[in-house]
């Protein structure tokens, strides 16, 4: 529950941001956003640095050359989703695939693009709720695989759907998957691994995931300009079903939490 009411805090700046940003557009142009964004990011980062506490002093047993203490071999099939999951959303909503179709293909302008994101983020906001919930009755692989299986179907057909009212009914949908697959991935993470190796395994999967992911948008680029707009979507969907056959394989640690 704790990473669904993380993530809600979250979305709630993905909602209005979008809808800040449309006004602040169209009145004063794209120079003043980019300031006041950079302001904001600042003011976030203050504020991260006085009210971030260590709630675990205790240093790790694990030392950082112990890699084989981390029981990688175990984690492979979870490595290899976590990579995916990266990919997948640097090919649909966190990357620029989406906007580029909304303007090339659908034929929308940068604030109703904008307004766009800001509904996905007021979807967010419900699936953050609706994810901790699931999460801790489900669990994280379960969840994970539905989600995101939703999210990558769901984000096809709304490239084709449009601006139809269909269209905007798949965009929430497939945002309040993406959302959800974040906290099971959240949840996940902690099931697959003990206490003691948490922290160390955390920062491997991020580096990992990292380096490998951000690989994502020139891929994803390289297919839209050769097979169209489309292209990156339909590679996260292959991307999806391969995902959720590695998470079938993964093994919750023995002193996981449930939720």
């Amino acid at each position: 529950m704790a990473f669904g009411v993380f993530e809600f805090a979250v979305s709630l700046g993905i909602t209005l941001g979008p809808a800040l940003g449309a006004a602040l557009v169209s009145r004063s142009g794209m120079r003043p956003l980019i300031y006041s964004t950079a302001v904001m990011s600042l003011l976030c980062a203050i504020l991260r640095t006085v009210g971030l506490h260590e709630t675990s002093h205790q240093p790790s047993p694990i030392e950082l050359a112990s890699l084989n203490q981390l029981r990688l071999p175990r984690l492979r099939w979870f490595l290899l989703a976590a990579i995916l999951l990266v990919c997948i959303y640097n090919w649909t909503l966190w990357g620029p695939f989406v906007s580029l179709h909304a303007e090339d293909t659908l034929g929308l302008n940068e604030p109703q693009i904008n307004n766009l994101f800001a509904v996905g983020g007021l979807a967010c906001m419900v699936a953050s709720i609706l994810g901790g919930h699931s999460a801790s009755r489900f669990g994280g692989r379960n969840l994970l695989i539905a989600a995101g299986l939703c999210h990558v179907v769901t984000m096809v057909f709304w490239a084709l759907a449009g601006t139809s009212p269909l269209g905007l009914t798949l965009f929430m949908i497939t945002n309040m998957g993406l959302q959800i697959a974040l906290i099971a991935y959240n949840t996940l993470l902690a099931q697959v691994t003990s206490r003691e190796s948490r922290g160390a395994i955390i920062g491997l999967v991020g580096t990992v995931t990292g380096i490998i992911g951000g690989v994502a948008p020139t891929v994803g680029a390289y297919l839209r300009d050769s097979f169209g707009s489309m292209a990156p979507f339909w590679i996260a969907l292959l991307a999806g079903l391969v995902m959720a056959v590695f998470l079938q394989k993964v093994a919750i640690s023995e002193d996981a939490p449930r939720g």
